[in-house]
């Protein structure tokens, strides 16, 4: 048993030995690029690994200037590197401009989520620079406009202020990563923004949770109408205004792509419910003539007492010749 133990052991420490030194390896060589390419020393600040050390990613800086921080991954198949080293130092020049509103931002009550100071970054998958902060107080979507839209349309007037080429601003609220919302602003679509109402209408259109909820009150009386005994629209898990939900907006901040959630009752989701091609009529015609008519639409029907659930899409759905002709072929 001893042996076996020492021989674990022994194999453990050679395989980390062998890890230490591929990564001094390769340390030396993400050093070594930079200087060759660049023609300055960096400093290794982080590595984020993503599976075996071939998938690390470097987070370095130059020497001389420990603020700017950017991206180096090796690539061992090709015994070659990429960086975004031109862009990181485009979004450092940036946020040096965001400094002369950086005191009138934090009066506000925002901060940098990450760093001392406002720092703007490259998303290398969207190609934009993005400003990520953090706010003092939670963020209660239900309260936005009367709480904080006026907080809001300052941040963005001293965000265009600065002349900082800021493309997208992320505000998360203070609580942990489970309960904290977060407010989008996609400074691109609020260029010509003059008043709040507008500022929230530009928000509509770029941040879901926000457009989900205001829609979802529009239409609440609507939906009171239609449910009975034997169906609600969300779901046991659902937050209580969402009963359904937003992932795309038009020019005007309505819907134009929806998923809905409908919760029937136990044994109503199935042919043997005499009322069930009457409540599926009521809920297309509720979706596609009055609240949505030209969205793209997925319906996901549960039923309680039951882990599973089923999905359709409003196209999927107009494939039949009639809900009756639907439901004969889709529930039991």
């Amino acid at each position: 048993m001893k042996k076996v133990i020492l021989g674990f052991v022994m194999i453990t420490a050679a395989l980390v030995f062998l890890l230490n030194a591929f990564l001094t390896k390769e340390h030396r060589e993400v050093k070594n690029y930079i200087e060759e390419k660049y023609r300055f020393s960096a400093d290794i600040k982080k590595v984020e690994s993503y599976g075996f050390p071939s998938d690390n990613e470097y987070i370095v800086s130059p020497s001389h200037n420990m603020d700017l921080e950017f991206t180096v991954i090796p690539d061992p198949r090709e015994d070659a590197f990429t960086d975004d080293y031109p862009k990181a130092k485009e979004a450092y020049q940036e946020s040096q401009k965001l400094k002369k509103s950086a005191p009138e931002i934090k009066k506000l009550g925002f901060h940098s989520l990450e760093h001392e100071e406002l720092r703007l970054s490259f998303n290398q998958r969207n190609n934009y620079f993005t400003l990520i902060l953090q706010t003092d107080s939670p963020i209660d979507i239900a309260s936005f406009e009367e709480k904080e839209l006026d907080r809001f349309f300052k941040l963005q007037e001293l965000i265009k202020k600065s002349n900082a080429k800021v493309n997208h601003v992320t505000v998360y609220d203070n609580r942990d990563l489970v309960d904290r919302n977060s407010i989008i602003l996609n400074m691109q679509h609020l260029r010509e923004v003059k008043t709040k109402e507008e500022l929230l209408l530009g928000i509509k259109k770029s941040d879901s949770g926000i457009a989900s909820f205001y829609e979802n009150e529009k239409w609440k009386a609507e939906k009171e109408k239609v449910e009975n005994d034997r169906f609600t629209f969300g779901s046991e898990y659902s937050e209580s205004w969402f009963w359904f939900s937003c992932s795309v907006t038009n020019e005007k901040g309505e819907c134009s792509n929806i998923f809905v959630s409908v919760y029937f009752s136990e044994n109503m989701l199935t042919k043997t419910n005499e009322y069930l091609e009457e409540d599926l009529n009521s809920i297309f015609t509720l979706f596609e003539k009055t609240i949505a008519p030209n969205a793209a639409i997925e319906y996901n029907f549960l039923e309680q007492g039951s882990h599973n659930s089923v999905r359709f899409t409003k196209n999927q759905i107009a494939n039949y010749e009639s809900t009756e002709k639907f439901i004969n072929k889709n529930f039991k």
